[in-house]
């Protein structure tokens, strides 16, 4: 389905398009009055993309600027819950984040107990000695995802 906006003047200013399939995703086209486009918009499920149009008559240019903004990261996962390891190993630790698409965030790694194991900024574990820790990623806006390592003689 297509809906057209108009100015008093009878020039189309607004061309709007969605599918009944996919009732959330919608094109938009904005117009100038000498009918040049302004903008063109994609809002969907999965993201929300815009282009931006400026035409410079004097040197017969067009600049296009796209923007695109994915959704905001709802939850946050460690790819391993639990670790075993000798005391001396390390191993990486690595976070996705939910809906798959969103946008990731740096992460900041802590450990509960710093004399079981360790973890560096990049999320790499390292055992020190036997015993039980947690290491916790945390984003600045506030998600939190964990894993217990368990460290072996």
């Amino acid at each position: 389905m297509t809906t057209c906006e108009y100015d008093e003047a009878g020039h189309l200013v607004r061309q709007a398009s969605g599918a009944p399939e996919a009732p959330s995703a919608v094109n938009e086209i904005r117009y100038d009055a000498s009918g040049l486009v302004l903008s063109s918009a994609y809002a969907g499920s999965d993201y929300h993309e815009e282009y931006d149009f400026d035409y410079d008559p004097a040197e017969r240019k067009m600049t296009c600027i796209r923007h695109i903004t994915y959704p905001t990261a709802s939850e946050m996962k460690v790819f391993y819950e639990s670790i075993t390891l000798p005391a001396g190993a390390s191993r990486g630790q690595m976070v996705y984040f939910l809906p798959a698409n969103s946008m990731q965030e740096p992460v900041s790694w802590s450990s509960s107990d710093e004399g079981v194991a360790t973890v560096d900024e990049r999320g790499i574990i390292t055992a020190v000695s036997p015993g039980e820790a947690v290491i916790t990623g945390t984003t600045e806006s506030g998600l939190t995802a964990s894993c217990t390592v368990t460290v072996t003689e």
